[in-house]
This record gives C-alpha cells, sequence and structure tokens, in this order.
C-alpha cells in the first residue's frame, strides 16, 4: 500500500495542498466569486434591475423609489374631528415617506406602487389613521402624487398629495362622516 498523499483530479478545484479554494478564506476562487458577484451588481443597476433611491418627487415618473422627509401641519378640523384632535391644531409634525416604485415601463400618468409612511411623531389620533401604512398605495394623478395610507379602510384614512414638483402638498385625514381635518405637507 502506498503512503503517497492522494492528488486531486483535474476536475476538483484546488489550490494545490487538496483543499478547495471556494471553502477557505482567501482563496483564489473566493477572489473570482466575489468578483464576479461585483460585475453581476454592476449589470444589474446598468439595466435598471436595481432601483435607486431619490429625494426628489419627479424620480417617480423615471421609475425611481423616492424617500421624502415631510413636515404635516395641522391646519384645519371640522367640527366632527372631536376634542381629541383640536388640541392638535397649528402644530407640526414630522414624517418620512417611501414609494416604491415597481420595475415597468409605463407612461408617469399611468405609474403607482407601494408607500410606506414613517408616522412615529404623529398623536396618536392621526398615527392611527395611517395604521394600514404597510398596505399604503400610491399613484400619480395629475400633477401629484396621491399616497393613501389606509386603502382598504373607510374610516380614518389619511391621504397624502404631494406635488410632482416638490413643492408644497396637502393632506387629509377622511372618516365616514368626510374630511375631519386637513392641513400642508412641506419638504423638510
Amino acid at each position: 500500500m502506498s503512503t503517497e498523499p492522494l492528488r486531486p483530479s483535474a476536475r476538483e478545484p484546488s489550490d494545490g495542498a487538496g483543499h478547495d479554494p471556494l471553502s477557505r478564506p482567501g482563496g483564489r476562487g473566493l477572489a473570482f466569486a466575489t468578483r464576479t458577484a461585483r460585475l453581476a451588481v454592476l449589470a444589474a443597476i446598468a439595466t435598471g434591475c436595481i432601483h435607486r433611491t431619490s429625494t426628489e418627487m419627479t424620480a417617480v415618473c423615471k421609475g425611481m423609489n423616492v424617500t421624502r422627509d415631510l413636515v404635516l401641519s395641522v391646519d384645519s378640523l371640522s367640527p366632527a374631528a372631536g376634542r381629541a384632535l383640536v388640541r392638535f391644531r397649528g402644530k407640526r409634525f414630522t414624517i418620512r415617506v417611501n414609494l416604491f416604485n415597481p420595475l415597468e415601463m409605463v407612461e408617469c400618468q399611468d405609474r403607482s406602487g407601494e408607500a410606506y409612511a414613517t408616522v412615529d411623531h404623529l398623536p396618536d389620533e392621526l398615527e392611527h389613521a395611517a395604521a394600514g401604512a404597510r398596505h399604503a398605495r400610491w399613484r400619480v394623478d395629475g400633477p401629484n402624487v396621491v399616497v393613501d395610507l389606509n386603502p382598504q379602510v373607510r374610516d380614518d384614512n389619511l391621504t397624502l398629495v404631494l406635488p410632482l414638483s416638490g413643492g408644497t402638498g396637502r393632506w387629509t385625514m377622511s372618516s365616514i362622516v368626510g374630511t375631519v381635518a386637513s392641513g400642508r405637507l412641506m419638504p423638510e
């Protein structure tokens, strides 16, 4: 019986010491795999398979995701708003809105997608109107992007209207009786 070490065959990857280079940190194969992964990511970006994110509203028309920090100002309240909301008249709250754009080649007016709003700083009376924010929807409607933060609920629905131009928008909170609160949405 021979005591000579086994040599890897030509089909088995090896670093000369009988080890698979992909299983060893720093192996040649690992560097190749990392380089290949980087090239794949660059190719995906170049072909538009990975969304870039912008803070400009017009980017939704280019198929990009958009993240905006906004200041929600409570400007007017209807009598149906109740005492809980009246105490917030004139107050301002910061929110973050994320619009996720699907990878579709359509005209700007036909764009729509999912949205998410971070409403941690809103008082409970307004925040519950965005309780479905994890399933929020947005759509381009004329010169605006309309974000419905509770699209499957008729009562307590917070809707944001953001101009594509990036200027001051508006928001409304509706209930079964109609609009109970509204105000401005200003870029932060």
